[in-house]
């Protein structure tokens, strides 16, 4: 995830902007900032840190039996995760499983993200549109398509040596997103959970503080029942977000006989669940 400038008139010393203002102050100083100053992260379509395609097998077995799975994506920042997560069930899923996992449900903090978000409009790097079509075979003019001028949010800072452009986003994935300003901790009290709830809140643990991540985890272990899944990102686990869940009621789930993830995925239930399992696969 990178850290872009904004809003600043010394471009040696950046502000921030992030999906919360409990920022973890050892990230802070690292960007040179001050408990005043805001941040903002970005993102990308399709991010390599989850195979997408296997998710998409895992989700399809593990809620056969739910007649409907609501999809979270928290701190979604331009729409990239909640993109990318559409882009999957639309390319990997039979049609009649559509409407069981979409629309998603997408917020952030960051008014001038979501508003970007909502335009529907997208900022892509060649190197995401190259690496969807040759890794993952995905046509991505399906989906994303008329590549402009880049969208601009106030003071973000795009490299001269990274080509990006503004696509415009298929109506097919753009309904299939609905945007809102809101905050993790809101949006995970207000979750009505029957075990068939997918919530990303990736990449973006180390920007919190300790006593926001505790409330969000502790909040997302009361309100979603077992077998529902939380997935978070390779950067969360810089800062032990793996383990914390683990502590609170959330195990790496079992596919085909294995982990399906590197301790990214998470699923709400207990360390009987995951010992019962191993134990049907020995």
């Amino acid at each position: 995830m990178k850290i872009l400038p904004i809003n600043s008139t010394d471009t040696r010393k950046p502000v921030f902007k992030s999906c919360t203002r409990a920022y973890n102050p050892i990230i802070l100083k690292s960007a040179d900032c001050f408990e005043k100053d805001i941040v903002r992260t970005s993102t990308n379509i399709l991010r390599e840190d989850l195979e997408w395609n296997v998710l998409m097998k895992f989700i399809k077995q593990h809620f056969a039996n739910k007649e409907k799975v609501n999809v979270y994506s928290l701190a979604a920042s331009d729409g990239s995760e909640a993109y990318s997560f559409v882009v999957s069930v639309l390319d990997w899923l039979p049609q009649e499983l559509h409407n069981k996992f979409l629309p998603v449900f997408a917020s952030d903090i960051d008014k001038e993200v979501i508003n970007s978000a909502k335009s529907g409009r997208i900022n892509l790097y060649s190197a995401e549109i190259y690496r969807a079509e040759r890794y993952y075979g995905i046509n991505t003019n399906k989906y994303f398509t008329e590549p402009k001028a880049s969208v601009f949010l106030n003071g973000d800072y795009i490299s001269e040596s990274e080509y990006v452009s503004s696509y415009k986003v298929a109506d097919i994935v753009r309904n299939s997103v609905k945007f809102k300003q809101s905050d993790i901790l809101t949006e995970l009290n207000n979750i009505k959970d029957d075990g068939n709830s997918i919530v990303m809140c990736r990449n973006v643990f180390p920007y919190l503080n300790k006593e926001y991540t505790e409330k969000i985890i502790n909040t997302a272990k009361h309100n979603l029942k077992e077998g529902s899944l939380f997935i978070i990102g390779d950067f969360d686990l810089t800062v032990g977000t793996d383990g914390k869940l683990s502590k609170n009621g959330f195990f790496q789930p079992l596919f085909n006989g294995s982990f399906i993830s590197s301790d990214i995925i998470f699923e709400r239930g207990s360390s009987k669940d995951i010992t019962d399992k191993l134990i049907r696969y020995i």
